[in-house]
């Protein structure tokens, strides 16, 4: 009974949340999160394929073992790619979508040499690579197709490994790419960043690092142990199971269809060069009107941030900026980013600081859970982060010794 829950539990768990990110998806009105959200679900059907096939390996499953295995050897080196697809949408990396794909070249020849190894070879041969390689990693008495088999299932290890450290720095820098094009769209960057995706990121390489080391072991040696076999298909599910719960419980930042979308997209900065004004290096004179557009429209910026500030108003955009002002956002974009040196987000939380800095010297005694909310930021920790930031105190300290100073008085 232990044994048979040993198993079978990473399966179980799988396929459960895969029936789940299913449902989910069929009630899910957003493209954007539904193609996200779709990546999402391969990831998790390419585990239950994968944990299909640890469970006919090891219930010694005769029968099913061509085909358990041959899916088995695709699915394996194939979760890298799946979940790198899924990063790549889930941070609007369309031109570096497609090349996922490219990953998937190998799991697929390694799956096509193994499938076909299993079609060449009769029943004999099958059984000798089962008990010989299969089940005991012993190549000395293989030979004929058996051995080409052997051989193969080594090509696959290996390629499993191989492809941790570049597909992970690939995630890493599309994930660091996004989270530069947030600070230059939102205010409050903090509720759009993919702080929950990087912990997912590190559940998932904290995940293959362990796959890795159990397929390079190789899975013989967790035969005769159930309890030695408990370990890694308890963690493994674990881990699954948080990978998957984040990125069903991710705010996935909303991305209109149009064109005019709420939030950033790879490619931003191109946009944005083709969109500014195109001024000839031999015309003097229209590179001066331009650059005079351009300290205008700072000016404008900068009166209506301090007549009407609209730091204050919670989940500021650009897109907001550009409506306000009645210019193109990208001309806002470039007037805040380019000609002023700082990011979207850097200058409305500085306007917020400073604002909230000269609340507190008016009223020392203010309370700091209100007054976050009053100057425009969407929680006490970014509030807090962003007042250390800019003025190297939190607001509680400030407010410290604003009271020491009065009574010194």
């Amino acid at each position: 009974m232990f044994t048979g829950f040993v198993i079978f539990l990473p399966l179980l768990v799988t396929m459960v949340l895969a029936m789940l990110l299913g449902l989910d998806l069929l009630d899910e009105p957003d493209n954007y999160v539904a193609r996200t959200k779709t990546w999402l679900l391969v990831f998790v059907l390419t585990c239950v394929f994968l944990y299909a096939g640890h469970a006919a390996y090891f219930t010694y499953s005769y029968e099913l073992i061509p085909v358990s295995d041959t899916l088995y050897n695709y699915c394996s080196p194939a979760v890298y790619p799946a979940y790198y697809i899924y990063v790549c949408e889930l941070s609007h990396s369309r031109r570096h979508w497609y090349s996922g794909f490219g990953w998937l070249i190998a799991p697929l020849l390694c799956c096509l040499g193994v499938g076909v190894c299993y079609v060449l070879m009769d029943e004999p041969a099958k059984r000798v690579f089962y008990d010989n390689y299969l089940y005991a990693n012993d190549l000395s008495d293989l030979s004929g197709m058996a051995l080409v088999q052997a051989y193969a299932h080594e090509v696959e290890k290996w390629v499993f490994c191989l492809e941790i450290v570049p597909l992970a720095m690939l995630a890493l820098r599309r994930i660091r790419r996004y989270n530069d094009l947030v600070q230059s769209n939102y205010a409050d960057a903090s509720q759009h960043s993919l702080v929950m995706v990087r912990l997912m990121f590190v559940l998932f390489l904290v995940t293959s690092v362990l796959s890795a080391f159990s397929n390079m072991l190789g899975r013989y040696r967790f035969l005769d142990d159930t309890s030695l076999l408990a370990f890694p298909s308890v963690v493994f599910s674990l881990l699954i199971f948080m990978q998957v719960y984040i990125g069903m419980r991710y705010n996935y930042p909303a991305i209109a269809d149009d064109g005019a979308d709420t939030g950033p997209q790879e490619g931003m900065l191109e946009k944005t060069a083709a969109a500014a004004p195109q001024v000839s290096d031999r015309n003097e004179k229209a590179r001066q009107e331009a650059a005079e557009r351009m300290r205008e429209l700072r000016r404008r910026i900068e009166k209506l941030m301090d007549e009407e500030k609209i730091f204050l108003q919670n989940g500021l955009k650009i897109s907001d900026l550009a409506e306000q002002l009645c210019c193109n956002r990208n001309y806002i974009y470039r007037a805040i980013n380019v000609e002023m040196g700082i990011s979207f987000a850097e200058y409305v939380n500085k306007k917020r600081v400073d604002y909230a800095k000269q609340m507190i010297e008016q009223k020392p005694d203010l309370q700091m859970n209100e007054l976050y909310m009053r100057v425009g930021f969407s929680s006490s920790s970014s509030f807090y982060r962003c007042f250390r930031q800019f003025e190297g105190c939190t607001p509680k300290e400030l407010q410290d010794r604003l009271r020491k100073e009065k009574n010194a008085q």
